[in-house]
């Protein structure tokens, strides 16, 4: 990670050993942890989006089964998704 910001400071023109260095690389630190932290967040809303997506998925499911008011035999299957997550139809 170090020689990755000294990389950074030095494209913009900031050589290492320079006055201007360790602000360069404060700046750059900060940076790199903001953009860990926005990826963090987005990952968590997805998680979460993907969590109700499925609550509402077996929310309706119940709703459904309710209303018919008979036992009737349900069939599901699951087929890979993107990101490794499962992919179940049922009918």
């Amino acid at each position: 990670m170090a020689e990755q910001l000294t990389k950074r400071c030095d494209d913009q023109g900031v050589k290492p050993g320079s006055a201007e260095f360790p602000g360069c690389a404060a700046v750059e630190v900060q940076r790199e942890a903001y953009t860990r932290r926005a990826n963090n967040e987005r990952f968590g809303r997805g998680m979460a989006d993907i969590g109700a997506g499925l609550a509402a998925a077996g929310q309706t499911y119940n709703r459904a089964a309710v209303a018919t008011g008979t036992n009737r035999t349900v069939t599901c299957q699951s087929a890979p998704a993107p990101a490794g997550w499962p992919r179940v139809s049922c009918y």
